[in-house]
């Protein structure tokens, strides 16, 4: 936060209705400041009392906003959304931001987000649709969101598409490739359910990041946290479960169980299946994955047949080989729970 002596205003002529401010002091780039104004009247006599804040905003880079929840299959009468997050330190500019997709593989122009100036704080959420009033009327909308009307918003078909995020110099800030196939196996009917990213920070191609919104939030949450957000853990363990007991009803609480890892070393290679207490394999997560140093795996409770595993207990085994021979080996014991 810094001070700014205002040296003069400038009403900008002929429609009046906005003024220019001169300050002494040069605007320092990522700076917040504050402007008080109280007393200002209208032609009208109405008056306005106001606490606003302005910056001079930074250029955004990869991974610095995120997609953060996507509707793509809408209720009846209704319309897609898009939700960004600014996970950075930066103050950036919407209308240097294009919302795009994909067709065939080859990446669209898309539309700017907004004509005029539109600033996102740190950790601020933006709602884009083509009609924002009517998703506001259809879920809860936090008041404080950015909320953008785009005109010309990109196609998200209901089976499959991407979500992509350019800046003004047609960089990718963000991508995310979704299938219908990414919702809980408990929704026979998704229309109407948002997939919602767990964490800000995990990677947007990773399926493990994305669940569907719960249940008791309506099945979405544009505008503030998700329902299926998860605060993000460092293990220091090699493996580790998120908890030993998980609910895969969709209710917004243990939905999944994760499955964290922080390794001493990259390169291993990791294989994880899920057995049942008769020793019978009901899923296998992932096949010889080349791991990071750390990351995480979930399961949503689901079995290979796509349907949901019964109650009961299960073994999560996990097999690990580095190419110096290393070699780790764990079972991991959990309860499926309803």
């Amino acid at each position: 936060i810094e001070d700014l002596q205002l040296d003069s205003v400038k009403i900008v002529y002929p429609k009046a209705e906005s003024v220019i401010l001169f300050f002494h002091e040069k605007i320092q780039e990522n700076f917040v400041y504050y402007l008080s104004v109280s007393h200002l009247q209208d032609k009208s006599r109405h008056v306005l009392n106001a606490d606003l804040k302005f910056a001079l905003p930074k250029k955004a880079d990869a991974l610095d906003m995120v997609i953060n929840e996507i509707l793509f299959r809408p209720k009846k009468n209704s319309y897609d959304y898009v939700e960004l997050y600014n996970r950075s330190d930066k103050i950036i500019d919407l209308a240097d931001l294009k919302l795009s997709n994909r067709k065939e593989e080859v990446l669209q122009a898309g539309s700017f987000l907004t004509e005029n100036s539109t600033l996102v704080f740190p950790k601020e959420y933006v709602l884009i649709s083509a009609h924002v009033n009517q998703v506001c009327e259809d879920y809860f909308c936090d008041e404080n969101a950015v909320k953008i009307n785009l005109k010309s918003m990109p196609s998200y078909p209901n089976d499959k598409g991407s979500v992509v995020l350019l800046n003004k110099t047609a960089e990718i800030i963000d991508e995310f490739s979704y299938t219908e196939k990414m919702h809980h196996v408990l929704i026979k009917n998704t229309e109407g359910i948002s997939l919602e990213r767990v964490h800000p920070d995990f990677l947007s191609q990773d399926e493990s990041t994305w669940h569907s919104a719960s249940f008791e939030s309506g099945g979405g949450t544009p505008g503030y946290q998700n329902s299926q957000f998860r605060e993000k853990v460092d293990s220091e363990t090699t493996f580790q479960l998120s908890s030993q007991v998980f609910s895969p009803n969709n209710d917004g609480v243990e939905d999944v169980l994760e499955i964290r890892y922080h390794l001493p070393k990259e390169d291993f290679l990791c294989t994880i299946d899920v057995f049942n207490a008769n020793g019978a394999k009901v899923k296998s997560l992932v096949n010889n994955v080349l791991l990071a140093s750390q990351g995480q795996f979930s399961w949503d409770g689901s079995t290979d047949k796509a349907v949901l595993a019964p109650v009961g207990l299960y073994i999560i085994y996990i097999k690990a080989h580095h190419p110096t021979g290393e070699v780790l080996q764990l079972k991991l014991p959990c309860v499926l729970s309803y």
